[in-house]
């Protein structure tokens, strides 16, 4: 019995990231406003709070809040842990702002996007 311990409690930790993962409820596209290519990628997962954002070949967790008329993604934790680096807001008629907050703190967005929710 204290064998089967040994090897059953293990094995249920490696399961409950598994089990913990939440679907993905929305996805948006994002492009510059005259472009075709994909820039970014963002997804809202169930509940409403995480997701992930798909950017140059790279998927980041993303902290997602909002409500009718935005949604933010922020991303990208600096080196202390305590603040993101990255933020993406979709407006809800489709215009998406792209913030890099490496060179400081700014209220312009480093980049303009036209978004589509797919």
């Amino acid at each position: 019995m204290k064998y089967l311990k040994t090897i059953i409690i293990p094995l249920a930790f490696l399961a409950i990231p598994c089990i913990a993962k939440s679907e993905v409820i929305g996805t948006w596209e994002c492009t510059e406003p005259y472009g075709t290519e994909i820039l970014f990628i963002a997804q809202v997962n169930e509940g409403g709070e995480t997701g992930q954002i798909k950017v140059a070949n790279m998927t980041h967790d993303a902290f997602v809040h909002g409500g009718v008329y935005f949604k933010r993604w922020d991303f990208g934790l600096n080196e202390s842990g305590t603040m993101y680096n990255y933020a993406l807001v979709i407006k809800s008629e489709g215009k998406g702002l792209y913030f890099d907050f490496n060179q400081g703190y700014t209220v312009e967005p480093s980049q303009r996007l036209k978004c589509k929710n797919i």
